[in-house]
């Protein structure tokens, strides 16, 4: 009877997805196999049951030896030497090949079939395999005597629109169980229970459906069928089914589609008056909804337990708390639970085009590695010239070393690796200008880390955190964030805590900017009121602004004492067990 289209099997798709790969190589021109179409087909259930077979786990392969090391492209020879397992060795011998010409490609697509059919125990899967196989050979029978294929573009092809008009068909014992049949199929046959589905008018009859280069008047002058013969023959099919059964269940859709379609059939309209007449025929009307299973969405609540309270003390004790996680509270104290308490991380994902944080890792490490040598130093002109003349060897160094592979050198990557040297290049300018304008200026720390620990009502918190650069400005101890966003002064102006915590962003900006500057000044045990320090940032987007500091002013006994309670206040809301972790529905980020 009526089939389900091959199309849409798992099998189909399986060998749909190693043409593209070749299709895709030749197409970019590389040498090597593009990852996504690499995980599209380790990922393909058809051969998962291989790795099952074997106990490998190949998405935890997969996210271990191309989604970390951020592979974007793949070499054939570490895809064939993916798994240490004889047997998918030689699978991914036949899939992942050098050569892409049309015989190698289609013989190896007829043994992986072999290998599959041996490794499956589902008749029906060896059935599709077969399907697959008779279309391969058919593709074969036909080059030899056309010689049509040229390349893996017009294979793939091909291949799809001979997928798209096959049918598996259903099969079953005609005298038992459920026969699936459309209604042309029911010719000359009678059943006494049945179900039809979408009795809708524009599908039973179709009507106005089919498309055709002949107006509708001129196939009437020439007598050829037109809409309204093929809706009669199924008017006849309709009702030729229905004769001898005894109970008919038609089934019709009463909601609104994409395409309109809510009417009734005319067809039930007419058994509805034909029946009329007739009493021993019982139409009873019925109309089924699913049970709606959507709730309105709550805030999601999280209870502070022994158990919670526990994990919190063990995550203060093994890293103590980050600003970074303490506004990650504020933005919303879910993400913390999840990312702090649960440790749960974002999903890996590889990396075509350099991202943001990428880029900024990049930058400090440069800035990092040339200004090593320099510490506790007063900054010269002549070592600053110097250093511009290495930003092209170490922003390259950088890139390949966060990067892991060659990609940065074309496309957005290429201009994202010459933006990054514009920018260290204009931070050295500024600092030469600065320089020469008689500043004197000391490197003390690059990415120090600062700890330091807060008492809270019984317990000791740690807390700790990395400042990218500590200097002496002109005798001005200065703690310096580097940001490659663009910051602006107003974003770290002064204003209340409390007022702030509901503008996220310079919430966050001042808060680490301050907690720099308290994890420094407990550490090293400095009176603000003699010692001036400031606290700020360098935005490489806005360097013309230079150096941005937090309430435009140092670091005063007040504005401390003020960032103290802050953060009392934060951690004991943290710790406080009638304070659930509560969602915030409309979070920042």
């Amino acid at each position: 009877t009526m089939g389900y289209p091959l199309k849409h099997i798992g099998i189909a798709n399986l060998f749909r997805a190693i043409l593209q790969l070749y299709k895709n190589k030749i197409k970019l021109n590389q040498k090597d196999l593009y990852y996504k179409d690499v995980i599209n087909i380790l990922s393909n259930k058809s051969i998962q049951t291989i790795y099952k077979k074997h106990n490998i786990e190949i998405n935890k392969v997969v996210s271990e030896k191309i989604v970390e090391p951020n592979k974007v492209f793949i070499t054939t020879n570490e895809l064939r030497n993916l798994i240490n397992n004889p047997e998918i060795k030689n699978l991914h011998q036949l899939i992942f090949i050098n050569k892409t010409d049309f015989d190698t490609i289609l013989k190896n697509s007829i043994k992986i079939i072999e290998l599959l059919k041996t490794n499956s125990e589902n008749i029906l899967s060896i059935e599709y395999l077969n399907r697959i196989h008779e279309i391969f050979n058919q593709i074969i029978t036909f080059n030899s005597q056309y010689k049509f294929i040229r390349d893996c573009n017009t294979l793939l092809s091909f291949y799809n629109e001979m997928v798209a008009t096959q049918n598996l068909f259903f099969k079953g014992e005609p005298l038992d169980g459920l026969q699936i049949m459309g209604m042309l199929e029911t010719r000359n046959l009678d059943f006494e229970n049945i179900i039809v589905t979408s009795v809708n008018e524009g599908f039973l009859p179709s009507g106005k459906t089919a498309s055709s280069f002949i107006p509708f008047d001129v196939k009437i002058e020439l007598g050829l069928p037109t809409y309204k013969e093929k809706d009669a023959i199924f008017s006849y099919h309709f009702f030729r089914l229905l004769q001898r059964a005894k109970n008919i269940f038609l089934l019709y859709n009463t909601e609104t589609d994409e395409f309109g379609a809510s009417e009734k059939s005319r067809f039930l309209l007419q058994l509805e008056q034909l029946s009329k007449p007739i009493t021993n025929h019982k139409i009873t009307h019925k109309i089924v909804s699913p049970i709606s299973l959507l709730k309105l969405q709550e805030p999601l609540h999280i209870e502070k337990n022994d158990e919670i309270i526990k994990t919190i003390d063990s995550y203060n004790k093994d890293k103590g708390f980050s600003p970074s996680a303490l506004t990650n509270y504020i933005a919303n104290p879910i993400y913390f639970y999840q990312q702090r308490i649960l440790g749960i991380k974002d999903t890996d994902t590889i990396e075509e085009t350099i991202a943001l944080n990428t880029l900024g890792n990049i930058i400090h490490e440069v800035l990092e590695d040339f200004y090593k040598p320099l510490k506790q130093r007063v900054l010269i002109v002549e070592d600053l010239v110097l250093l511009k003349k290495k930003i092209p060897s170490k922003t390259n160094y950088y890139f390949e070393k966060n990067f892991n592979n060659e990609n940065y050198k074309q496309g957005k990557n290429l201009l994202i690796f010459e933006i990054a040297k514009q920018y260290i290049a204009n931070f050295l300018d500024n600092e030469i200008n600065s320089v020469k304008q008689g500043n004197e200026i000391i490197i003390l720390a690059l990415e120090k880390e600062l700890r330091t620990k807060i008492t809270i009502g019984d317990k000791t918190v740690n807390l700790r955190g990395f400042a990218d650069r500590i200097e002496k400005f002109n005798g001005i101890t200065r703690i310096i964030d580097y940001k490659t966003g663009k910051v602006i002064q107003s974003d770290i102006n002064k204003i209340s805590w409390e007022e702030s915590r509901d503008k996220y962003k310079k919430y966050a900006k001042r808060f680490q900017l301050y907690f720099y500057a308290y994890c420094y000044i407990k550490e090293n045990k400095i009176n603000v009121e003699t010692t001036p320090i400031e606290s700020g940032i360098i935005s490489f987007k806005n360097l013309k602004e230079k150096f941005l500091k937090v309430d435009k002013t140092i670091i005063t006994k007040e504005s401390l004492h003020d960032f103290e309670s802050e953060l009392k206040w934060l951690l004991q809301e943290i710790y406080n067990p009638d304070i659930p972790f509560i969602e915030n529905t409309n979070p920042p980020y």
